[in-house]
């Protein structure tokens, strides 16, 4: 046996044992086989090797755990204390980790959850304080040579704002307006349903810009004579309501509609009236009482004419019992009276005169049988809602305007208005009024005028604008779509919104604060 030594490409020489006369052919042939046979040097890193052979949820917390101590070695860093070493050692773990899914799903959740705390600071869920959130999260982040902490922080912040606006817009898509607590406007809701008036998404919502789109809508030609539609039967609803809260079947109170309610409802109390037996009691004495009372106070400035309504009242109590006929004369006489003495300002009067006129009403309900009295109280009812209609001069054309039967309404009885004891037909049309905007009726003068401006001075741009315009139309007021604006796909409280545009923030935060590092 012979030993070869050969210089190999790379400069170094190999030596092999071999049979004597081998030529170099052979031997290099035998060299290479040789180091074809050793085994493969194994380039792995460590960190990386590992990471492999761990189960997913090893994994996972690893990198959380990872994440959360990055965030303590930056800030070291930040104040000086971290060692070359110690970040050298965080870089190479973190570099195995994200080799798997589950590491990089591990080191996101770490620096989220490291986060958390800062999502109670006063406006986190804004922009700025997403995006300060996301800037801070990058700034923490361990760095070496050829890193930027500034450049970390940027894109933390870039990412923080994109996340928050991923958050809002998923709230949008599942509730595109979100409606805020309003106990007004869920009882002008109500009311609106019991009269049957038909509501926009605009009107539940209280959007001020979807209100914008439908009175838009409402003036283009094209979509004004759709939308037009939709306000007449608002208009109607409100009409049948008001009409039949003094007892007719109506969609409109025109003069003769107003004129026979007057003339029924006036039929029904004389001839319900008439038939009273009216008996003088305590009910009657007790008003008087209230109303002495309230005049002796004032002294030396009493009211006389009152004295002589009390003293009057006195004597009409001791008869005990007045006829049906007596009761009408007696009550139309006072209800004159009444109306003298608003006229002529002594309102003191005025008041008292009315309190004895319901004194006496009552003394003439209290001798009735049940079912007349269920009747005499529809009639009263009916003959105060005609009352308000009139003296409130709220009909026009046969229309109900809703804002001026509101402020009758208020004046007529201003502490049952205000504490909403007010009930009935009238008092819901008042409590819709109260909450949305109700159009009044006109002419359709501005859209024709439109309509020829747009068709005949330009028909190349008019005819398409009004085609879109309807089409617009269309596809707003249809019914999934209303459903949709009002409701969204569910209701989404404030506190999950909130909560939305917070994970968006730090998560968006926590991904550009570390796209450098993947």
């Amino acid at each position: 046996m012979r030993t070869y030594t050969i210089t190999g490409p790379d400069g170094k020489d190999y030596s092999i044992d071999g049979p004597e006369g081998a030529t170099r052919e052979e031997v290099i042939a035998k060299v290479k086989e040789r180091l074809g046979a050793k085994p493969p040097v194994n380039l792995e890193d460590p960190y990386t090797a590992t990471a492999q052979k761990q189960s997913t949820m090893e994994n996972v917390l690893a990198g959380a755990g990872g994440a959360v101590h990055g965030l303590i070695l930056g800030a070291k860093q930040l104040l000086g204390k971290a060692t070359p070493q110690e970040l050298a050692d965080h870089a190479a773990a973190m570099k195995g980790l994200r080799s798997t899914t589950s590491g990089k799903v591990g080191e996101f959740t770490g620096n989220v959850a490291a986060a958390v705390p800062l999502a109670f600071v006063p406006g986190a869920n804004t922009y700025a304080g997403s995006a300060a959130i996301g800037a801070l999260q990058g700034a923490l982040q361990p760095t070496q040579e050829g890193d930027s902490r500034l450049q970390n922080a940027g894109l933390g912040a870039v990412g923080g704002v994109a996340g928050n606006a991923i958050g809002r817009g998923i709230s949008k898509l599942i509730q595109p307006i979100p409606r805020l607590p309003s106990a007004g406007k869920d009882l002008a809701e109500e009311a609106a349903n019991r009269i049957g008036m038909p509501l926009t998404a605009g009107d539940k919502t209280g959007s001020v810009g979807l209100q914008q789109v439908e009175d838009l809508l409402s003036r283009t030609p094209g979509s004004a004579g759709a939308m037009r539609r939709i306000y007449d039967l608002k208009q109607k609803a409100i009409n049948t309501a008001a009409a039949k809260s003094i007892g007719e079947n109506a969609d409109n109170i025109s003069e003769p509609i107003f004129a026979a309610a007057k003339a029924r409802l006036g039929d029904q109390f004389k001839q319900l009236s008439e038939n009273a037996q009216v008996t003088i009691g305590d009910d009657f004495m007790r008003a008087l009482g209230t109303i002495k009372a309230g005049n002796d106070q004032l002294g030396a400035f009493r009211n006389t004419n009152i004295d002589t309504l009390v003293e009057q009242g006195l004597e009409l109590a001791k008869q005990g019992n007045l006829t049906g006929k007596a009761y009408q004369t007696l009550r139309s006489k006072i209800s004159d009276r009444a109306s003298d003495a608003f006229k002529s300002s002594n309102s003191e009067l005025g008041q008292a005169l009315k309190t004895v006129r319901d004194a006496l009403d009552t003394s003439a309900r209290n001798g009735m049988d049940d079912v007349t009295k269920n009747a005499w109280d529809t009639v009263r009812r009916q003959y105060a809602n005609l009352k308000v209609l009139e003296k409130g001069n709220v009909i026009n054309a046969g229309d109900v305007n809703a804002n001026l039967l509101k402020g009758a309404l208020s004046r007529t009885n201003p502490s049952a208005y205000k504490s909403g004891a007010l009930k009935g037909e009238l008092a819901d049309i008042a409590k819709i009024a109260e909450n949305y905007k109700i159009p009044a009726q006109g002419s359709q003068t501005y859209e024709r005028g439109a309509m020829a401006n747009m068709l005949f001075g330009n028909p190349l741009t008019g005819l398409p604008l009004v085609a879109g315009s309807r089409a617009m139309q269309m596809a707003l007021m249809n019914k999934p779509v209303q459903a949709y604006l009002t409701k969204g796909l569910t209701n989404l409280p404030p506190s999950v919104r909130n909560m939305l545009m917070l994970s968006g923030a730090l998560g968006g935060g926590a991904t550009g604060a570390t796209i450098n590092q993947q």
